[in-house]
């Protein structure tokens, strides 16, 4: 079930989701980038709501293959409200261009675990631009689309072979920052993933699950297999090595 927070206490906020949908093991959330008020869900489709959860419409078809599957990872581009990322957990990426109604597959067969949930990150700037994480040994583990996914490109240049379980991207002055957390703790790049550095001399070499990029407080946040949360302050300047990943 959903749960809206208010001054005056809990609230169910699941009013209109079909309780007998195919749901993932941590189902999908996600506001539009111009109202707060506007969200969207993920059970095997797309469930919409204007009002902060209080009534939510199906908006979508079956974005899955079937049987169990259901949506895992469900992204509303910063930059374009109307561009929609989603995963699901037998594999396949989508993207919708008016808003989360009609997707339009564009790749199946992904391999990783069936419990990530952030696994897509949109270029805030640009919602043509996007960044897959592949959590698999022996694969292209960090993909790159500069065209709303119609090709996908590896970018994991010298990153160790490790499943990459999410990812997130920053910008800096004309430059992306990207993120990978990985089965082994963090690393980022900042020359479109030909090199990456590990972040953090004290962070464990432990699986992260999650990343979020906190521009408010200029911090990148991860959350652990272990359920711990990590923090590191990011600089308001990225210096960018030729035969590097950067420094922090």
């Amino acid at each position: 079930n959903l749960f809206r927070i208010e001054p005056m206490g809990i609230f169910a906020a699941s009013a209109g989701i079909n309780q007998s949908d195919r749901n993932c093991f941590l189902p999908p959330v996600t506001y539009g980038p111009t109202s707060s008020r506007t969200l969207l869900y993920g059970t095997h489709r797309i469930y919409r709501s204007t009002d902060n959860g209080e009534l939510w419409t199906a908006i979508s078809g079956d974005l899955t293959g079937g049987g169990n599957a259901s949506i895992r990872g469900l992204v509303i581009a910063r930059s374009n409200p109307d561009t929609v990322y989603a995963s699901t957990n037998d594999g396949r990426v989508l993207v919708s261009t008016d808003g989360g109604a009609g997707f339009s597959l564009k790749l199946t067969d992904i391999p990783g675990w069936p419990r990530v949930k952030r696994e897509i990150a949109v270029d805030p700037l640009n919602d043509a631009v996007a960044y897959l994480a592949v959590a698999q040994f022996g694969t292209d583990q960090v993909r790159m689309t500069i065209d709303r996914g119609d090709t996908w490109a590896p970018i994991d240049g010298d990153l160790p072979d490790v499943p990459v379980n999410t990812v997130a991207v920053r910008n800096v002055g004309m430059r992306n920052q990207v993120f990978a957390g990985t089965d082994s703790g963090v690393y980022m790049t900042c020359n479109g993933g030909r090199n990456w550095c590990r972040m953090g001399t004290n962070l464990p070499h432990t699986p992260v699950m999650d990343l979020v990029v906190d521009s408010t407080n200029r911090r990148l946040v991860a959350g652990t297999l272990g359920r711990g949360v990590w923090s590191i302050l990011l600089p308001g300047t990225v210096n960018c090595n030729e035969n590097g990943g950067g420094t922090l």
